[in-house]
Order: structure tokens, then C-alpha cells, then sequence
């Protein structure tokens, strides 16, 4: 990966815009301290090596068409969060691992929302994932069930993983979230990290375990949006960013694909 993000990532990340963005809002940025930084930048080499080391590439790229595109070849639901057909992307990007044959093995995407209340500004109204048109809520979910913690800042929101069937099981459903993760601490320096998981999948070791996630939290009933089927209980998995910085560190502790870190 040559570069963590794009230069116009890097530089909406530096200067701290975004849509939405409020000087109270980077005012209540975490504070890393100089260590934090330099472990977090330790941590994006280590897991870049890891995967280097399984001989794929991968770089964070900003031009969500490509990912749309990319997920529609292999008959994957489009998550209208990371669709620019139906959002106007400003802050995010999304991880694209390659062969070497430079054909795309893995994804996974993350988008930055700035907010003063998160489930009820983009969960509860739909806007998390349309954001071009309006959308009444109440046709696909019942009553939206707040998680134990508030949601204020700069969140991050995590989605449209997918990797290769014959690639499956050597690390990478751990080393993209987490990879993912660390950039956006870097450069966006998020209060909040969240993703959306189905009924099945909260029932299983993944939120924990391969994403990282303490916090698995029913939010709604009803019908995930990009998914076709029934009702169904839908999950917010969700940590702070204290919860985020110790996940990277714990990581060298994994049992089955440890990240380990220069340094620590």
C-alpha cells in the first residue's frame, strides 16, 4: 500500500473537514498521545506486512464506483452506504487487495460521519444509507433501539467486506477491519467505530473475534437495506476509541493470526 489514503482523504483528515464537521466536533477529537501515534503507525506496517506475506497488495482508494463495480461482477449486495449512486462520499475509502495478477481477492470499506447523535441522525432516519433521497424509514424497520452508549463526534462505519472463496481462512477477514480501523484513527481520529451485522452472523464468533468488535447490540427488526428476505433482528457492533486502540494492541495476542508490532 503505497499510500494510507488518498491525497484528498489525507487532506480533508489533516485539516479536520467533512460534511457535517463542527469545530465542537474536532474540539472532542481523542487526544492520542505521541506513543498512541507511533504505535498506531507500527500497526498499519505490521498489518500491511501480513498481508504482503500472503503475497497480496493492498491500497485505500477513494473512488467508490470502482468498489460498486467490483461487487456487482461478483453478484455481492451493494451496500447503499458505500454506493455513490445513492450518497454523496465525501470522507472514506475502501481496501483493495490484489494478486499478482492484479485481479481484487478482498474488500472491505469504511465511511466517516460527523455527528452529534449518530443513531438518531443516520440509523433512525436512513440517512447511514441514503443520503440522495428521501426514505421513510418505517416501510423496512420498527422502532429503533438506542445501544448503551451515545454516539457524538467523528464516527467511522465499516462495511462491504468480501473476500475470494479460495482466499477464505488465512487472516484476512481480521487483517482488513483491523487495517481499516487504524488508518481512519490516523486520519480522521474517530470517536466511534461501528459496522451492521444480520441475525445469523451476531450469533457467531465473528463480530468478536475477526472484527474486533466488544459491543454487539440489537438496534432494529427488520430488513438490512442492499438485502433482500424477511425480517430479521438486525446488530450494530460498536466500541469508543479506547475500546479501538486496545483492539490493536490485543491483536498480537490472537490465537490464530496475531499482528505483531514492532516495538510493543
Amino acid at each position: 500500500m503505497p499510500s494510507s489514503t488518498s491525497s484528498d482523504a489525507r487532506s480533508q483528515a489533516s485539516q479536520g473537514t467533512g460534511e457535517g464537521c463542527s469545530t465542537e466536533q474536532q474540539a472532542n477529537a481523542p487526544e492520542y498521545s505521541v506513543g498512541d501515534m507511533a504505535f498506531i503507525n507500527r500497526f498499519i506496517d505490521a498489518v500491511r506486512l501480513s498481508i504482503t506475506n500472503l503475497g497480496f497488495e493492498v491500497k485505500a482508494i477513494d473512488d467508490f464506483v470502482d468498489l460498486s463495480e467490483h461487487l456487482k461482477t461478483k453478484n455481492a449486495t451493494v451496500n447503499p452506504t458505500f454506493d455513490p449512486n445513492e450518497n454523496k462520499i465525501r470522507d472514506g475509502f475502501w481496501l483493495k487487495v490484489t494478486n499478482s495478477s492484479g485481479q481484487i481477492i478482498a474488500c472491505h470499506a469504511e465511511r466517516i460521519f460527523y455527528s452529534h447523535d449518530f443513531i438518531r441522525e443516520f440509523i433512525e432516519t436512513g440517512r447511514l444509507w441514503w443520503g440522495n433521497r428521501e426514505d421513510d424509514p418505517k416501510q423496512w424497520r420498527d422502532e429503533i433501539i438506542s445501544p448503551r452508549s451515545a454516539m457524538a463526534g467523528t464516527i467511522a462505519y465499516a462495511g462491504s467486506m468480501l473476500i475470494n472463496e479460495d482466499q477464505r481462512g488465512i487472516g484476512l477477514s481480521l487483517y482488513l477491519p483491523y487495517l481499516s480501523r487504524a488508518l481512519c484513527m490516523k486520519h480522521f481520529r474517530t470517536n466511534f467505530h461501528t459496522g451492521i451485522v444480520r441475525e445469523n452472523l451476531s450469533r457467531s464468533k465473528v463480530p468478536g473475534d475477526r472484527y474486533g468488535f466488544p459491543n454487539v447490540d440489537k438496534v432494529f427488526r427488520g430488513i438490512l437495506p442492499g438485502v433482500r428476505g424477511p425480517a430479521e433482528d438486525v446488530f450494530l457492533c460498536w466500541m469508543n476509541y479506547r475500546d479501538a486502540m486496545n483492539t490493536l494492541k490485543q491483536s498480537a495476542h490472537h490465537s490464530k493470526f496475531p499482528v505483531l508490532t514492532r516495538g510493543t
